[in-house]
């Protein structure tokens, strides 16, 4: 049995080992393509949630992992297909109506003109143009919203938000075709609806199709207001595409 003088020795000691412990940083969580979660990401994990068919929230810090999907062609001019899709874009008809894709195109032809195309139609919108940059490189591209998707189940599984993108945007930011399990994280922001599609320069500024460069997001310019509807649900129903 401890005398007194050795049991409060013990209990100093037990002491200072406690607090030294508790100062200690806590592991950084990976985040794939070898970085490190921050702490506000780290929190935006713990407190996502994607409850019905697809997300209709957009995170408040803008950041998602990004996968690949659709029919798209490639800088040389080659054709890419998607076995799990059948790239006929949930938001076709409104493509066409904006003039954005001709009527006369089918969904495979629609998608494979415009090429640097992403999902995510519930929280952006039919037609939209986002920015979508590689927190790892610097790199970024414009592309225009065609689809719903991808599903609750794919962004519950990662706890994070998940955009798909066409297998282009995929290969100019990371090389490679990426899927929700890499954690590749993307920051996405809605743009111009002039935006031109495609890379963005080094500078950050987005080129817009008449060739001018404008930096503004669209929401401090001119959001089209029936995108903002179908931001919200009102145009294109969650289930017509969810993959």
């Amino acid at each position: 049995m401890m005398n007194f003088r050795h049991r409060l020795a013990w209990l100093v000691a037990s002491s200072i080992c406690i607090a030294a412990c508790s100062s200690e940083a806590p592991d950084a969580v990976d985040e794939g393509d070898g970085s490190n979660a921050t702490e506000q990401e780290i929190e935006s994990a713990a407190a996502f949630s994607c409850s019905g068919t697809v997300g209709t929230k957009v995170p408040k810090d803008g950041n998602y992992y990004i996968t690949a999907f659709g029919c798209w062609i490639d800088a040389k001019g080659h054709a890419h297909g998607d076995s799990g899709d059948n790239c006929i874009p949930a938001c076709l008809s409104q493509l066409r109506s904006k003039g954005i894709c001709s009527k006369s195109w089918s969904g495979k032809t629609c998608e494979q003109k415009l090429t640097w195309f992403t999902a995510d139609a519930a929280r952006y919108g039919c037609g939209s143009r986002v920015k979508i940059t590689n927190k790892k490189n610097g790199k970024a591209a414009v592309a225009v919203v065609i689809d719903q998707g991808p599903a609750c189940r794919v962004e519950r599984s990662v706890k994070k938000a998940v955009l798909d993108a066409s297998g282009r945007v995929n290969r100019y930011l990371f090389g490679e075709d990426k899927g929700a399990v890499d954690r590749a994280l993307v920051h996405v922001e809605v743009v111009s609806n002039k935006a031109k599609l495609g890379p963005v320069k080094k500078s950050g500024l987005v080129e817009m199709e008449d060739g001018t460069e404008d930096n503004m997001r669209a929401d401090e310019a001119e959001m089209d207001s029936e995108a903002q509807d179908e931001a919200i649900g009102q145009a294109v129903p969650a289930e017509a595409s969810a993959e």
